[in-house]
């Protein structure tokens, strides 16, 4: 039985589109027709050659979501025996997974994507977060092939006289407010200390979400490390700053102080439980895997696809075994669910640096991450 999902692999195992492995063993491709009426449905067809044995196939793929809708994925007879997993709406495209202890070495069809042209305009299909690995979780060489990227939908009034003229007018007025839009949303939380920052669009979007504050000067302090009653308080704040039931009972935890009510809702809710001494350490930095953890157990410690590939996940970083053990669930479902950052950029990488503490950069991105993930965006 098939489920819908999401699933995010680190960036060390990932492939963009025209990036090919040392070794040209095997190939992806995706083939489908030249040309689709608008309003009518089409097949994708994602094929692979040259397989050498595989145990693991990740891949997602990209696409106009303005001119294409893909309603539906079925997996191929290579995947035949595998759990597998598959989503349609993704945020970054349509998502094709599974993994099985029995090896295959089959050729041909991985998956079906079906598509509904939504409108004029380049299909753009893309191939990225592509894994294809064997037992132990080594890599297999591959190639790409996204096919021809000039397909358009097309309609009656595409092919009369003064069509093409129309249709430039509309995208130009189209792309301007765009441009107008987004310039409004950056000026409403553009903080003076990000310009420049590897987390800016993330900052700027939390922001305007109302996910993370500013310090009132226009300033966010984006390289500040996070104490954990500042992230706390954050993360109350964001819950629309609930009345705690009872009051905290962790020792250090000082009556009058801004975390106060924030900590004794965390507490009372389960999403946090201390350091098991009955202190909590608000004025502790928070590291990586602790806010891990918590957004993990705000989420109701529910485990998904993941598990699937933690074999893979143990020799994808180079730190992984520097993930406390309590923990390593949580950092594993974080970087699934694309909750996680690297420690100056937007993608997983290949450090996890759990022990780290999180700037205000990073928690910025990490929150924007799980609110997607929450509300399916």
């Amino acid at each position: 039985m098939k489920k819908i999902v999401s699933l995010a692999i680190a960036s060390s195992l990932i492939l963009c589109q025209g990036v090919v492995y040392a070794a040209e063993t095997a190939k992806l491709t995706l083939s489908y027709p030249d040309t689709t009426a608008v309003g009518e449905n089409f097949t994708v067809t994602a094929e692979v050659s040259g397989n050498t044995g595989v145990n693991a196939i990740q891949f997602t793929v990209g696409f106009d979501e303005t001119v294409l809708d893909c309603v539906e994925i079925t997996t191929g007879s290579v995947m035949d025996g595998m759990m597998s997993a598959v989503n349609p709406d993704a945020a970054a495209g349509a998502i094709v997974s599974g993994a099985t202890t029995t090896t295959t070495s089959a050729n041909g069809t991985v998956a079906e994507l079906e598509f509904t042209v939504l409108a004029e305009g380049n299909y753009d299909f893309t191939l990225s977060d592509v894994l294809f690995a064997d037992l132990d979780g080594n890599k297999i060489s591959l190639t790409l092939d996204t096919g021809s990227k000039g397909y358009t939908g097309t309609t009656e009034s595409s092919s009369s006289g003064g069509s093409s003229g129309g249709s430039s007018d509309d995208t130009e007025e189209e792309i301007v407010e765009t441009t107008e839009e987004d310039e409004t949303i950056l000026e409403d939380a553009l903080f003076t200390d990000i310009v420049g920052h590897w987390a800016k669009e993330a900052i700027t979007e939390a922001a305007n979400l109302g996910l993370v504050y500013g310090y009132g000067n226009d300033l966010y302090g984006p390289d500040d490390t996070v104490t954990r009653g500042q992230l706390i308080t954050i993360l109350w704040r964001n819950a629309g700053s609930p009345e705690p039931e009872q009051q905290a009972t962790f020792t250090d935890v000082v009556e009058g102080k801004y975390y106060e009510d924030a900590i004794s809702w965390a507490e009372t809710s389960k999403v946090i439980s201390g350091y098991g001494n009955g202190c909590f350490g608000p004025d502790d930095f928070i590291t990586r895997e602790q806010m891990a953890s918590i957004l993990y157990r705000m989420n109701g410690s529910v485990s998904g696809a993941e598990t699937m590939f933690a074999a893979i996940y143990d020799s994808a970083f180079e730190d992984e075994d520097t993930v406390a053990n309590a923990m390593k669930e949580a950092v594993y479902w974080a970087i699934y669910a694309e909750v996680w950052c690297g420690t100056d950029y937007t993608a997983v990488g290949t450090v996890l640096a759990p022990k780290q503490g999180a700037t205000r950069g990073q928690i910025a991105v990490m929150l924007r991450g799980y609110h997607e993930m929450s509300e399916g965006v």
